[in-house]
């Protein structure tokens, strides 16, 4: 809750007409799965006026992901894939 009230000070800060893109873990499933609803908000809350553009189930990932990208007005996404976390070998 700590680093998402951090996060939602900073984006608010950020000056709107400037392009921004946010990539990192999340540390939370976009959309809401098991986490606190209070959490889930505050991370929707500190992305306003961001797409977050892995919140689905990407094509070939075995679910949601926490690992995300989120982009300002500026920008569209038109494909976003999955990597997956182990190689071959497991």
């Amino acid at each position: 809750m700590a680093f998402l009230n951090g996060l939602r000070a900073m984006l608010a800060a950020h000056p709107p007409e400037m392009p921004a893109m946010i990539v990192g873990d999340f540390n939370q499933r976009v959309p809401r799965h098991a986490q606190p609803l209070a959490v889930y908000e505050a991370l929707v809350a500190a992305m306003s006026g961001f797409e977050i553009v892995t919140g689905r189930v990407l094509d070939g990932a075995p679910g949601p992901s926490i690992d995300h990208v989120a982009v300002s007005r500026h920008w569209r996404a038109s494909r976003a894939t999955y990597l997956d976390q182990h190689d071959n070998s497991g």
